[in-house]
């Protein structure tokens, strides 16, 4: 039989800018046969290989961490601000922990700037406190951060009692460039290394895109052959999930006064024939 191809819409990160007015628009968007978020870091081995073995020795969450930061100054395209960066790891944690519940925001501060071409006010840096099913998260994310960092880290529990650590690094020292290390820490306070792997991508015509060109894959599988993605797709109950725990960082940040960046009236932006490693 021939397959009928499906109305499908992929959306960049994140569904909305706090403060659209977006629920009206989901209403219309649930009628599609197919939807997926932008959240290309699913689609990292680190990811994937880490998110397996939670489920297969049945480690338990202790808490969790992540610093997400990079140099958004003066870019020459608008922004919604930091919201588009805090994203990745407020997903992450959840998908990797195997977890169907939302995450608690407890607290928020946060600071505010002209960085962006958006506004003189634009929310570039959130510090955050939360809970997921009853376990701390913590978290800093920043789109001023002067150099590219992105670490997500758990702390988890097996069987046994023994507790077991876990970094992923993302996209360094270049985009696509993620490392997942797994240890434990014996009596001595030696480490004990279960896994430590890092994965470069080598494929030249996907520099900076390798891990957005296996969701584009899936999805263009997904609308034309009817194939089922790799993993599942991140649907609309997921974007409007973290568009709400997006929005209440927004309303609730605890800001200072503002940062400036720019000084004397000028604004020198970064040119569009920038390398995309800068642009990211």
């Amino acid at each position: 039989m021939k397959y009928t191809p499906s109305v499908c819409m992929a959306i960049e990160v994140p569904l909305a800018t706090p403060g659209d007015g977006w629920k009206a628009a989901c209403n219309s968007l649930q009628y599609l046969s197919g939807f997926a978020l932008d959240l290309v870091e699913r689609y990292s081995f680190a990811t994937v290989l880490l998110k397996s073995l939670i489920g297969e020795r049945k480690w338990k969450l202790i808490r969790a961490s992540f610093f997400w930061g990079k140099n958004r100054i003066n870019d020459y395209r608008p922004t919604c601000g930091v919201m588009s960066e805090v994203i990745h790891p407020l997903d992450l944690i959840t998908w990797i922990c195997n977890d169907n519940h939302s995450l608690s925001i407890k607290s928020v501060s946060g600071v505010r700037s002209d960085f962006s071409i958006s506004g003189d006010h634009i929310l570039d840096t959130v510090l955050l406190t939360a809970e997921l099913n009853g376990v701390p998260v913590t978290g800093f994310s920043s789109f001023v951060n002067i150099q590219r960092q992105r670490n997500v880290d758990f702390s988890f529990t097996d069987e046994f009692g023994e507790i077991i650590h876990s970094r992923i690094t993302y996209d360094t020292p270049s985009w696509d460039c993620d490392h997942l290390r797994i240890w434990s820490v014996n009596s001595d306070g030696s480490e004990n290394i279960i896994i430590d792997k890092q994965q470069e991508n080598n494929v030249e015509n996907l520099a900076t895109i390798y891990k957005l060109s296996k969701l584009c894959s899936d999805v263009y599988g997904y609308v034309k052959e009817g194939t089922p993605p790799s993993q599942s797709f991140p649907g609309l109950e997921v974007a409007v999930r973290l568009q709400e725990t997006l929005d209440y960082i927004q309303e609730h940040a605890v800001t200072p006064e503002p940062a400036r960046y720019t000084h004397l009236g000028e604004r020198k932006l970064l040119l569009k024939e920038s390398s995309l490693e800068l642009l990211g």
